[in-house]
């Protein structure tokens, strides 16, 4: 029985006020790990809980399952210490390969 390893997104393009932004995914589970290494949290659990998000949110979230809300963006990046525009790039929405999702 063979095992696929699973392929993680490097990036997602999402929609945000009506601008499309490509979000660092690779980028915010590296910080993630960061944070953790930092003795901020012990893993992903703790992270969210002191997120006030759920574990599975989180890891939706960081996988590109999604944009998810305004308010879940915020607190994950508040609790990576990072600013919107440390892991979003404005992009065309013409020219995004993966088309954007809107944030609602």
């Amino acid at each position: 029985m063979s095992q696929r390893a699973a392929v993680k997104r490097a990036s997602i393009v999402v929609r945000y006020d009506g601008q499309s932004y490509r979000r660092d995914l690779a980028k915010c589970r590296r910080m993630l790990l960061q944070r953790e290494i930092e003795g901020d949290f012990d893993d992903t659990a703790e992270f969210a809980a002191l997120a006030g998000l759920n574990p599975s949110t989180v890891h939706r979230w960081l996988n590109g399952a999604g944009p998810g809300a305004k308010a879940t963006t915020v607190r994950i990046l508040a609790g990576l210490r990072l600013d919107f525009n440390d892991v979003h790039a404005r992009v065309d929405p013409t020219s995004a390969e993966d088309g954007p999702v809107t944030i609602p």
